[in-house]
């Protein structure tokens, strides 16, 4: 929680304000193993073509018998948040533009 509670205060510094920050009710296994099917779809699509690629699928292979894990839960929490209610326009905007993408998805 710690790592959370600084990150949340370098954003700040750094002008972004409006920040939520929810205390998750399951474990990390729990909230992955809830969005396996929608992280299976084709409606997610995580690029290979990039430097980091081979850290997160190390890191997507050895869960959750691995140290840091941390890229699992946050990309497990985010398919969680756009499905929701606060979430469930963000994909159907342009993140340059902010204009309506239509019916695009993840």
């Amino acid at each position: 929680m710690a790592t959370v509670t600084r990150s949340g205060a370098k954003l700040k510094t750094e002008g972004i304000h409006h920040i939520v920050l929810p205390k998750p009710r399951e474990s990390k296994v729990e909230r992955l193993t809830g969005q396996l099917d929608m992280l299976q779809s084709p409606q997610v699509a995580i690029p290979t073509e990039v430097p980091w690629w081979d850290d997160l699928a190390r890191e997507l292979r050895a869960f959750p018998n691995v140290r840091y894990d941390d890229q699992v839960d946050s990309i497990s929490q985010f398919l969680a948040w756009i499905q929701g209610p606060r979430g469930h326009g963000f994909m159907k905007r342009d993140p340059v533009t902010g204009r309506s993408i239509g019916r695009r998805r993840l």
